[in-house]
């Protein structure tokens, strides 16, 4: 009982400390999503009595720009709470408390995270209660929820509750194992973005391939949807926990992807196992903190280091991942790529050193950071050169296996031309065939029965089978419109109806174009410009 009435004083201590943060947390959440809703009921009342605005338009958005500003305060707060973990004056003082160090460590991250849950359940409270009783009073509102809107309150509060708290752990960790408050700060900003480099470095790898297509609109059953990121975005739901954050909350109001699944609108379960997910992946990374702070030493402060093994580790291994971002991006292996890749060299060499002049708090061994460079870009270097090759060419051959394969669909298109696009009728059914612009005139090739379906994956086979053979593997970016050439698109469904794989090629095969011509029921479209196809070697 003692223990649990001094937490409760040691809380209550820490809200008197940190009032002003309260409170300012609790202005900005509101401003951030009640203050949003009645803008909007005001907004829609002028225009209503205007004329403009027909009756029963939703009012209630799941609270999407409360989210945001949750974001940014669970990365924000523990540098706030935490800030005398950088004095050692002020580390002997809390050490002093007669409390252990781990406890003393979990009250405080306790606080962190209710400093900002309690306002944010309150405002989200309050701005559902402020929907709710405008769609009640008056039929110029709705909730626009399509039913679910006992369960919307609930979830996105159980998103809250979990997103806060494990959004503040990357920021704790940078802050036990830096000897400053920028560094910190710097550190912390790496750890956070660290995923998305991730994420984005290995989607450049699977877009320079023959037949990627970035953007393909075609008309299903539900209307028209993009469909050129799918399998990326299974990718970066494993990866991008501030996305899946923000997107939990999006699913609430419409279709989104969540764990790489698409929701028209997110069930019981999908959210709980989101909450469920998060709680998981929080527990090893607070133990982690809770180790580190035990064992962090207050004399260590003015030294270069908190822990050897921490500065070392994050800088070369982002150093490594970032060189590979910018080699990836910037360098043409096809041409003078020995010009970019030594400006790349030299640009990240300077920053490295700026890092570590910062890492050391003065200037350190010029030519042993050069040696230690030099290895890490080689490695940057090597490793994108290995998967600049091989990744393309994997990607290239693959076709589903029958077995994943309910559905199959070719598709092609008449009258392409750039120039033509300001002549598109988008009130019209209109498809965007990559790379020649968005057409109005196209067939649709659509199957079911698996021996069409294998029938399809052997034309898809036979197109890489004569791109191969004739040296035609036209990379994404030198795709054009040849003499003579047909483009068509291909689309492969689970037994789910979910798009697995689009394709787009160029048919050059005068015996496949007349096969596929049989299958759609009408002429393929021969393109009459010729542009350049540069050659995968």
């Amino acid at each position: 009982m003692k223990n649990k009435n001094y937490v409760s004083r040691y809380l209550f201590h820490l809200l008197k400390q940190h009032r002003g943060v309260a409170i300012l947390y609790a202005i900005l959440y509101f401003l951030s999503y009640p203050f949003v809703i009645l803008m909007r009921i005001l907004s829609m009342s002028i225009d209503h009595a205007q004329g403009y605005s027909p009756v029963g338009m939703p009012i209630y958005d799941p609270p999407f720009t409360l989210s945001f500003a949750v974001l940014a305060t669970a990365v924000v707060t523990p540098y706030i709470i935490f800030s005398y973990l950088y004095k050692k004056s002020d580390m002997d003082t809390y050490f002093a408390l007669p409390i252990k160090k781990p406890k003393l460590f979990l009250i405080q991250t306790l606080f962190a995270w209710l400093i900002q849950i309690v306002p944010v359940l309150v405002v989200n409270c309050l701005g559902y209660g402020i929907s709710l009783i405008a769609s009640q009073a008056s039929p110029l509102f709705s909730m626009g929820l399509n039913g679910g809107e006992g369960h919307a309150l609930l979830f996105s509060s159980l998103v809250f509750i979990m997103g806060s708290f494990f959004l503040m752990l990357p920021s704790i960790l940078s802050i036990l194992c830096t000897t400053s408050l920028f560094n910190g700060i710097i550190y912390g900003g790496v750890l956070n973005a660290f995923p998305s480099v991730l994420f984005f470095l290995g989607r450049s790898y699977q877009e320079n391939f023959p037949g990627f297509t970035s953007r393909v609109t075609q008309p299903l059953k539900d209307g028209l949807i993009d469909a050129g990121t799918v399998d990326l975005l299974k990718q970066e739901s494993r990866l991008l926990f501030q996305t899946n954050f923000l997107r939990a909350i999006t699913s609430l109001w419409g279709g989104d992807y969540l764990f790489g699944i698409y929701t028209a609108q997110a069930g019981a379960m999908t959210i709980f196992m989101w909450v469920l997910f998060t709680f998981i992946l929080s527990l090893p990374l607070l133990a982690l903190a809770a180790y580190l702070y035990k064992i962090r030493q207050a004399e260590r402060i003015q030294s270069a280091y908190i822990f050897r093994y921490f500065y070392p580790i994050v800088i070369y291994s982002f150093g490594v991942v970032l060189l590979m971002f910018f080699l990836r991006s910037f360098i043409d292996m096809r041409y003078d790529w020995y010009v970019e890749a030594l400006t790349v060299f030299l640009v990240g060499f300077a920053l490295f050193y700026v890092i570590q002049i910062i890492r050391y708090h003065g200037w350190p061994k010029f030519f042993s950071n050069v040696g230690i460079y030099i290895i890490v870009f080689l490695l940057a270097f090597g490793l994108n050169f290995v998967l600049s090759k091989t990744q393309p060419r994997i990607l290239t051959y693959q076709v589903p296996k029958l077995s994943q394969i309910s559905k199959a669909q070719i598709v092609t298109a008449k009258d392409i031309d750039y120039s033509q696009e300001s002549d598109i009728d988008y009130s019209k059914p209109t498809i965007y065939f990559e790379p020649y612009g968005s057409v109005n005139t196209y067939k649709i090739y659509d199957t079911e029965s698996k021996e069409e379906v294998d029938h399809v994956r052997q034309i898809h086979k036979a197109i890489l089978k004569d791109m191969t053979d004739n040296k035609r593997m036209a990379t994404p970016g030198y795709v054009g419109y040849h003499e003579g050439i047909a483009p068509i698109q291909i689309y492969y469904y689970n037994q789910e109806g979910k798009l697995i794989m689009v394709r787009t090629y160029d048919v050059y095969d005068k015996d496949l174009q007349k096969e596929i011509e049989m299958m759609v029921g009408y002429p393929l479209y021969e393109a009459k410009e010729r542009q350049y196809i540069n050659e995968i070697e």
